[in-house]
This record gives structure tokens, C-alpha cells and sequence, in this order.
């Protein structure tokens, strides 16, 4: 994973830490030992640029320090490690002296737009020296990554990409048996040395024997957490549902046990389309934040993944009467949190505030909870700044942005729409598709369908046009193998821009198009995964046939238009959405008496952070 470690004074803990992972590196602790450095490593290799205590001479005076940045054997090995590196990460380090950071800038110069990230324990941006503000400035992959405890983004990091615990945690005797395997391999003629080597195998065989008895005896949580930790996602969920937990059982189970489970489950439901997930992750965060035997801190952190869990569950489903108790525990929480001594926390939840009267004010006539989702999203704006926090910020923008569209959509003017798209754009500066590809394509698909309502409301096509570029942007990192219901939900509203784009052209082509869009996205948006969203394709896809009917005077047309709103009726109901009940029964309406025309607005999906 990691090719090659440059340190300044962390010599022997780096190379304590890459030994215990089992790794002996290539190690360069002087001048004269920069002729071992290769520029594009196959072995793992430490360079001590200052020297360490095992060299005649320590290089950690200002003056020799200073030195470096003159020596060109070191000014050669730092040009050639940035010429053949793919990604260089910096981690507890100020970067402030003129030496090798003055030599790692002018190298990143002169090798452009590597992926380059600067991690910071401080999520104070202005804390960053300038020489790394410079090291930074020479690319646009990568950027500084801030409030980062080292010992827990390595942890995050290793997770990510599959590889878990360090060998010397995970397995103990894999370091030995190495060893062992090295000296069988080797033909021992002395009789002397070979009883010892059999001695020390009898003697490892034993240590096995017993910490596999050890390992039988270790409890569930243990190993739902190695599982998750390495990145097996699916593995530990499979590994929860053995344990089959009955919801009766769940106040007598362990809390740290079921702590896991929650975690588990919660992360299987981001990566699938089934609704059983999402609704198991919101009975076990439930059932945690009315334990008794938690401390008051992790209560509130249960209370707020399980409003996160309700708000999706009810999102996903048509159970509007979810998101009103998500709302309810988001207040309920708020009121339990003093902003002064938590405002993180403080922040998240008027967050999810957001989000959850967000989603309710959408299925709703009246725009009350819409106004009220804005104030939500500003007040966690005053916390989650720019500065202190871009991706969270970013984030936020674009949560405000979709309430902003939908405020528009209920409103005659195009205010609210231009606000919605700059608010978009305000995000993606930094939401780059290096930095973060899926949510980058989620910003991209919400502000498409902003763009789509603007070309609606102006009548022109202009911004429908940079709508469908927006979701065919966003649809290159959402791909269904990936992301099977964001890829859905794209292809949804890529089916409305090319419907109201086809709307103001000529032919039939365009229409086609969007009907064959439609009809990818019930591909995967079912009605039994997310019933909602099912009846909101049906719904679009009923308004193109009836388009191309209209347009051709295609009496099929007319009926496979009819049938497919009729559809939507199945879902849509006063009780699950008044808005979206009136319209659907208004289009049924224009279609049975063959009039189409000015039916606005129609059914789309968004991507909340």
C-alpha cells in the first residue's frame, strides 16, 4: 500500500510500525545512503532525511536542516520520488522548515497535478504553514484534509481499502511462521542447528494450538469489528443476521454488541437497495438511545443515527409518518445539546433537522417545513463553516439548494431556482470529482434538476441542454454496478430533462429517449425497494407517452400513458402525499381527455448529504 516513507523525526516509530506490519524496509539514514533510494519502488523503503540516532552525525541543526535544501543527491531523490509517485500523503507533519520543503514544492512544480493530500490535526485551515499551502497550490487532485487524528485516519483509510488491522493485531504468529517458513527452506546440514529448528516449530505449533483455542472464546463483537474494520461490509452483516436477534431480546443484549450490530448494519444499508436494512438499522440505533446503561454522550449519538435512520426509512418507503418522528427526536436531541460545549454535535443534528423536514415539506402542498429546512441547513452553516469544515459545508450547500429548488417549484418565480443552482455551484468548488466522485455526481444530479426546473420555468432550452450534461456528468461515477439506486435516480432525471427538452423541439426522437430512460430506472427503483420513488417514475414516464401520443396521435400511446399514472395512484394516496395525490390525479384527468399540456411539476429524486 505504501511504497516509500520520507520522516523527519519519527525514524524509529515508522520503522517499528512497518516491521510489526511485516514489512523490513529499505532504510536511508544518512547522505551517503541516498544512492539506495529507488524512484519507483517494488520494496517498501524508509528515508530518514535527517538522519537517526544509529549515523555518526544527526542532519537536525537549522543550519544542516537548511543545508538539504543545497545537496544534490537529496535535491535528485526528492524530484525523482515526486516524478513516478502516484499519490503523496502527508500526515503529522507542519511542513514550516526551508530543507526538503522548499525541495518537495519545487519538485511538485515541475511534476504538476499529482494527487497530493496534506492531512491536519487542526480544523483551523489558517494553522497550515505556507510552504504546504504551497505544495498543495501546485495541483487539483487531492487537497487538505482537516481535524484529522493520525492514529484514526490510518484506521479509516485501512478500512477503505480492505486491508483491516496490521498483521502483528490480527495475527500474531504470521511474522514467526514466516520465519519458520524461511529456515525449513533452507537446507540445515548441522544436527545441532536443525533440533532447534525443531524446537522452535514444536514450539510456535503449540502457541498456535492454544491461541486458536483462545480465538473460539473471543465474543461476537470481536470479530463483527475485525470484519468491519477490514473493509467486509457484507461479510459482517451476514455475520449479524446469524446472530439472529429477536427485537424482544434486543434490551437484554449487550449494549457494545449490539453498538456493533447498529454500526454494521447501518453501513450495509448505504451500499443496498433493499429496504430491510435501513428499517433493522432504525430498531437497533432506536433501541440504543433508550439504554440505560449508556453514557449520556453515546444516548445522544444513538438518538441521532437512529432520526438519521427514521428520515431514511421513510424517505425510501411511503411512510411519511416516519419523517415526523425523525423530526421529533432531531428537536428532542437539540434540546438536550448545549451549543457552546457541543456545537459539532449541535450542527449534525440541525442537519438532520434539515434533511428530514426537507423530505416532508417535498410530499407537501404548503411550504412551511420547506422554510423551516432553510433555517435548519443556515443555522448548521454557522458551525460547519467553509473554512473550518469545506466538505461538510459543501454539503450543506447543496442540501440547501434542493429545498431551495423545491421551494421554487411551489412558487411562480425563478429566484428561488437561480438560488438553487448557485448554491450547486457553491458546493461543487469543493465537491471536485477527485476529491469525492460519489458525491461530487450527487451535487451534479441535483444541480441538473435545478437547471431542468429553471428551462421549465423560462420556457428555453438552454438550461435544459446544461441539465442533461449535468446528469450524464453524474452518471459516470454513478454507474448501476455501483450505486444501483443513485444510478436509477439519475436515470430518472435524465428521463424528465430530455421529456422537457423533447417538449420544446420538433419530432419524436428526444420523447423516445426519455421513455426509454424512464424504463431504465424501474430497472432497479422497484416498487417493493422504494415504493415511492417507483410511483414517481411511473408518473413521468406516463407524462412523455402522453407527449409522443399527443404528438403522433397514437392511441396506444394514450393507453400506455393512462395505465402507467394510473400506476402511480397505487402509492400516491391523501395519506402518503397530498401534493403529489392532487397531481397525479390532475394528469390522469388531462390524459383521459387527451390534454397534456402545462403539467408542472413532476416527480424527482435528489441526493441529500
Amino acid at each position: 500500500m505504501v511504497s516509500t516513507v520520507l520522516t523527519t523525526n519519527f525514524d524509529q516509530l515508522v520503522l517499528s510500525g512497518m516491521v510489526r506490519a511485516g514489512h523490513l524496509p529499505v532504510i536511508c539514514d544518512d547522505l551517503s545512503a541516498l544512492n539506495r533510494i529507488s524512484t519507483n519502488p517494488k520494496h517498501p523503503q524508509l528515508i530518514e532525511i535527517h538522519g537517526s540516532r544509529h549515523t555518526y552525525v544527526l542532519r537536525n541543526r537549522p543550519e544542516d536542516v537548511e543545508a538539504l535544501r543545497n545537496d544534490p543527491a537529496v535535491i535528485g531523490a526528492i524530484r525523482g520520488l515526486l516524478q513516478n509517485v502516484k499519490t503523496f500523503v502527508a500526515v503529522g507533519y507542519a511542513g514550516r522548515e526551508d530543507g526538503v520543503m522548499s525541495l518537495l514544492v519545487e519538485a511538485a512544480r515541475s511534476f504538476d497535478d499529482k494527487s497530493l493530500y496534506w492531512i491536519q490535526h487542526s480544523n483551523d485551515p489558517k494553522a497550515l504553514s505556507d510552504k504546504a499551502k504551497a505544495f498543495l497550490s501546485t495541483t487539483r487532485n487531492g487537497g487538505l484534509m482537516l481535524g484529522q487524528d493520525a492514529d484514526v485516519f490510518f484506521l479509516e483509510l485501512c478500512k477503505a481499502l480492505g486491508v483491516g488491522s496490521p498483521s502483528a493485531v490480527t495475527r500474531p504468529l504470521a511474522a514467526v511462521d514466516a520465519a519458520i517458513g524461511r529456515l525449513r527452506a533452507s537446507k540445515i546440514d548441522h544436527s545441532d542447528i536443525a533440533a532447534e529448528v525443531g524446537r522452535a516449530v514444536k514450539l510456535v505449533e503449540t502457541a498456535r494450538h492454544r491461541l486458536e483455542e483462545i480465538t473460539l472464546q473471543i465474543d461476537v463483537t470481536s470479530r463483527l469489528r475485525e470484519l468491519r474494520l477490514s473493509g467486509r461490509v457484507s461479510d459482517a452483516y451476514r455475520l449479524v443476521q446469524d446472530q439472529d436477534v429477536q427485537p424482544g431480546d434486543l434490551s437484554r443484549t449487550d449494549p457494545d454488541l449490539l453498538w456493533e450490530m447498529a454500526t454494521i448494519v447501518d453501513n450495509y444499508s448505504d451500499i443496498s437497495p433493499d429496504i430491510e436494512p435501513i428499517t433493522q438499522t432504525e430498531l437497533l440505533w432506536g433501541n440504543l438511545s433508550k439504554r440505560s446503561d449508556l453514557d449520556a454522550n453515546r444516548r445522544r449519538t444513538a438518538m441521532l443515527y437512529w432520526a438519521q435512520a427514521l428520515s431514511e426509512l421513510g424517505t425510501r418507503s411511503s411512510e411519511s409518518e416516519r419523517i415526523k418522528e425523525s423530526i421529533s427526536v432531531h428537536r428532542e436531541l437539540l434540546a438536550s445539546l448545549d451549543r457552546p460545549t457541543s456545537p459539532l454535535a449541535w450542527a449534525n443534528s440541525q442537519l438532520g433537522l434539515g434533511n428530514a423536514l426537507a423530505t416532508l415539506g417535498s410530499r407537501q402542498r404548503e411550504t412551511t417545513n420547506l422554510l423551516h429546512a432553510v433555517d435548519a441547513y443556515r443555522a448548521a452553516l454557522e458551525e460547519l463553516t467553509q473554512e473550518r469544515f469545506p466538505l461538510d459545508w459543501a454539503g450543506i450547500q447543496n442540501n440547501l439548494g434542493d429545498v431551495l429548488r423545491v421551494l421554487g417549484e411551489r412558487q411562480s418565480d425563478t429566484e428561488s431556482f437561480t438560488a438553487a443552482v448557485e448554491a450547486f455551484r457553491n458546493a461543487l468548488r469543493e465537491r471536485t470529482r477527485e476529491r469525492s466522485p460519489l458525491e461530487w455526481a450527487g451535487t451534479q444530479n441535483n444541480l441538473g434538476i435545478a437547471l431542468t426546473c429553471l428551462g421549465e420555468r423560462r420556457n428555453e432550452t438552454e438550461s435544459l441542454v446544461v441539465a442533461v450534461e449535468a446528469f450524464r456528468a453524474a452518471l459516470e461515477e454513478w454507474t448501476r454496478d455501483r450505486v444501483p439506486l443513485d444510478w436509477a435516480m439519475a436515470q430518472n432525471n435524465l428521463g424528465e430533462a430530455l421529456a422537457s427538452l423533447g417538449e420544446r423541439q420538433s419530432g419524436t426522437k428526444t420523447l423516445e429517449t426519455a421513455v426509454e430512460t424512464f424504463d431504465g430506472a424501474l430497472e432497479e427503483w422497484t416498487r417493493g425497494r422504494v415504493p415511492f420513488d417507483w410511483a414517481g417514475v411511473r408518473f413521468n414516464q406516463g407524462k412523455a407517452l402522453a407527449l409522443l401520443a399527443e404528438r403522433t396521435n397514437n392511441t396506444e400511446k394514450w393507453r400506455q400513458a393512462e395505465l402507467s399514472v394510473q400506476a402511480a395512484l397505487e402509492v400516491y394516496t391523501p395519506e402518503t402525499s397530498d401534493f403529489w395525490y392532487r397531481e397525479t390525479i390532475d394528469l390522469l384527468e388531462k390524459i383521459r381527455n387527451r390534454r397534456v399540456l402545462t403539467v408542472k411539476p413532476k416527480k424527482r429524486r435528489s441526493r441529500k448529504s
